[in-house]
Parts: structure tokens; C-alpha cells; sequence
């Protein structure tokens, strides 16, 4: 049982394959590409643009070798009539390249286009993206959300509550991602007995797939693209620890919809394999989009 509960953990990323065919990478296919993963949120500094590089099949990775310090990040700001464009610097310290003089403004509805140039293996690249942020309108209503659940108010036939969330959709955006972060999470918290999806797990599971336990994603997608409240339930098996939970919600853009409900599906019933949907043009892969942020915060009691 507690096997197949750690496996159920994993829902969010599925890859689907049948038959016992070998797939074999053909390492003279590789070609150096710029990675870019970057997103821009409204009213915030533009200070994590993270660029890096890819490598062939079996190198050594190491964080410091991924990253490109001498790349020319570039972000113009799509909406302003002389198409203003603000050069990025590199922070040496967290590897990402950032805003120095806090001079983008970035706008829910605008548009703004992304251009890397870098040089990889003696070879000079260049990638641009354009994302569009959402218009303003997306929140958490956190009045009317559940801020405690508590396992003393389990009803006569042993079904337990669960937190809902409620939040005002933004116009033109239909999509909606949700990040759970159990903030007490430790082995003493844990529930062992008396979860609905309890099962025969120790200490020794937990301690072994601590962070699958701890941290949950979810999504909402293909919601009306008009201006309304949705009501949203966390699931048990986003809970698995008594404690304060922490769930930052975004309302994103088209570019981060399609990235986030492809990167993780790259092989089909066949055993073919294809990438994620990247809105990446030129010599680049990743993501570039935009999303409005909102926290919301519950606890769960014994």
C-alpha cells in the first residue's frame, strides 16, 4: 500500500509508454542550445531570469557550468511607442540575471519580448520570446476560503472537510496553477494513522520521499475566460502533514499553459519522443512567460 500511495504522489507527471523497445539518443543530434527560464509578474522586480545552456546525454551537470554569466539579456517593454528595451545584469551570487536599476515596469496586459544572444562552444546563438501578462482581477478570496481544517471535525460517516479556495479569474486568462508547500513538514508531523489515503507507511518512506510529500502542485485549466469567482478543493493527497500550508496560486499566461501541460508528457503510447510546447524562437528552449501571483495560507489540526 504505501508503495502504491508514492507512486499516487506523482500525479502531476506521467510518462505513458508501452511495449519493451529501446530508445537510443543519437548524440551526434545535439546542438548547443541558450535555455531560458524565465517569467515576469506584475508590479514585481524583474530579478530571476534564469539562462542557461543545455548538454549532450551523460555529461557532467553541475549548476555553475549550466549557467551563461556573459549573455546579452535583453527585455522590451512591447506597449511603450519606442519599444523601450532594458539590458540585464548577471547576479554572480544566485546565477540569474535581473533588472539592476529596477527600471522595468512590468503591466497587467502588457507585452513584452525576450532576446538572448550568447556564445556556446565557440558558437554565437540567439533566442527571443514574447509573453503577454495577464490583465488584472485575479485574487484570492481569502474572506470566504478555508483557513483551518482540523481532524476533530471528521462528520459520523468518517468523511473528513477539505480547504477550498476561492479566487476571482481574470479576464482572457483560462488558466491557473497552484504551488502547496507544507511549511511544518517534518517526520514527527507526518500523519501516519488516520489520513484518508493512510496505508502502511514509516518513517523510513517518509524520510526517504520528504520533499514528494512536502511540496504539491495542481492546476486549473479551460475555465470560462471572463471575469467570475471559481471554487477550488486542495485534495488529500496534497496534505500529508499537520501544520500551517502555504499555496501560491498563479493565473498565467498562454506560454506558461502550454510548457507546463506538455514539458512533463515527452513520450508517447508508442515510445516517440517530442518536446514540450516552448514558445522559443531562434536557437533556444524553455520558457518565457508571465503570471499574476496570490498566497494563500491554511492550517491543519489535529
Amino acid at each position: 500500500m504505501n508503495k502504491i500511495i508514492i507512486i499516487l504522489l506523482s500525479f502531476a507527471i506521467f510518462i505513458v509508454s508501452c511495449g519493451e523497445g529501446e530508445v537510443t539518443i543519437d548524440q551526434s543530434k545535439y546542438e548547443a542550445k541558450i535555455v531560458i527560464d524565465a517569467y515576469l509578474y506584475p508590479n514585481q522586480q524583474v530579478d530571476r531570469i534564469k539562462i542557461t545552456r543545455n548538454l549532450p546525454i551523460g555529461a557532467n551537470i553541475s549548476r555553475s557550468e549550466l549557467a551563461i554569466s556573459d549573455a546579452v539579456v535583453v527585455i522590451t517593454d512591447l506597449n511603450v511607442t519606442l519599444n523601450e528595451s532594458h539590458t540585464l545584469s548577471f547576479n554572480a551570487d544566485s546565477l540569474y540575471y535581473y533588472d539592476y536599476g529596477n527600471n522595468l515596469s512590468i503591466q497587467h496586459g502588457g507585452e513584452y519580448r525576450i532576446d538572448v544572444q550568447a556564445t556556446i562552444e565557440g558558437i554565437a546563438l540567439e533566442a527571443s520570446s514574447t509573453t503577454k501578462v495577464p490583465l488584472a482581477g485575479f485574487s484570492i478570496f481569502d474572506s470566504v476560503s478555508t483557513h483551518q481544517i482540523s481532524f476533530s471535525n471528521i462528520s459520523p460517516g468518517g468523511t473528513l472537510p477539505r480547504p477550498v479556495l476561492y479566487f476571482n479569474r481574470s479576464d482572457q486568462t483560462d488558466f491557473y496553477a497552484f504551488s502547496i508547500l507544507a511549511m511544518d513538514a517534518s517526520i514527527n508531523s507526518f500523519i501516519y494513522d488516520i489520513h484518508p489515503w493512510g496505508g502502511n507507511i514509516d518513517e523510513n518512506d517518509v524520510e526517504e520521499n520528504f520533499d514528494t510529500f512536502r511540496k504539491s502542485h495542481d492546476t486549473i485549466f479551460n475555465t470560462p475566460t471572463v471575469a467570475d469567482t471559481t471554487e477550488w478543493t486542495l485534495e488529500w493527497f496534497h496534505m500529508w502533514f499537520m501544520g500551517r500550508y502555504r499555496v501560491i496560486a498563479y493565473a498565467g499566461d498562454d506560454n506558461m499553459k502550454n510548457y507546463y501541460l506538455t514539458h512533463a508528457n515527452v513520450v508517447e503510447m508508442d515510445g516517440n519522443l517530442h518536446e514540450p510546447e516552448m514558445n522559443i524562437a531562434g536557437d533556444g528552449i524553455g520558457i518565457f512567460g508571465s503570471a499574476i501571483a496570490d498566497t494563500f495560507y491554511f492550517d491543519l489540526l489535529p
